[in-house]
């Protein structure tokens, strides 16, 4: 029984005036460090030239390299080791575990969850009587009743809660109005 190896995705960053002979030299050394822990390279490319972000050694822009390959964690070691020593070409680097069977995020939400059963309305309905309407000796055919009035009530706090707010409105208006009236008899009492 085999053990698998893993498969891993490192992301490196060399400087944008790199000579070709360094760039072989670099991709040369991921191979050999792959290839002497028993594994193998999947995928090696440049992935873009691009801006950065903020300044590293006096550079602005910078060239992105990525190189998939199953090895044995040895192989990222060597690899970063590497890198490390090599500060004059390689930037920045970074090695992740490469999974291929990832969903996209939003797989899961493109589909909206659909009712299995129609929903209990229980949760929905008024609470039983209170004290004081057991007291009375209400009968239950009158609670639907009072469950009905409820609404109503709550229904009508909006309304005046709209009535105060016009009413309100109306004052600024009206207190707005005032300091111009006292400006224009200002201007009349400097004329005389």
């Amino acid at each position: 029984m085999a053990i698998e190896p893993t498969k891993y995705e490192t992301l490196y960053l060399v400087r944008p005036d790199i000579s070709p002979e360094d760039l072989l030299t670099i991709q040369n050394r991921v191979e050999q460090s792959v290839a002497g822990n028993g594994g193998e390279m999947i995928k090696f490319e440049k992935w873009a030239e691009r801006d950065l972000a903020y300044r590293i050694e006096n550079y602005t822009r910078g060239t992105y390299y990525i190189a998939v390959y199953a090895s044995d964690p040895g192989a990222v070691t060597d690899i970063e080791r590497y890198f490390n020593l090599s500060k004059n070409n390689v930037l920045r680097f970074m090695t992740v575990k490469y999974i291929e069977d990832q969903k996209p995020a939003d797989a899961a939400i493109s589909a909206p969850p659909q009712a299995s059963e129609p929903e209990d309305q229980s949760a929905f309905q008024s609470p039983p009587s209170t004290r004081e309407s057991q007291a009375e000796g209400s009968t239950t055919a009158e609670q639907p009743q009072e469950a009905k009035e409820q609404p109503q009530e709550v229904e009508e706090q909006p309304q005046e809660a709209k009535e105060q707010a016009q009413e309100s409105e109306e004052r600024t208006e009206e207190s707005q109005e005032q300091p111009q009236e006292n400006e224009k008899q200002t201007e009349g009492g400097s004329e005389s």
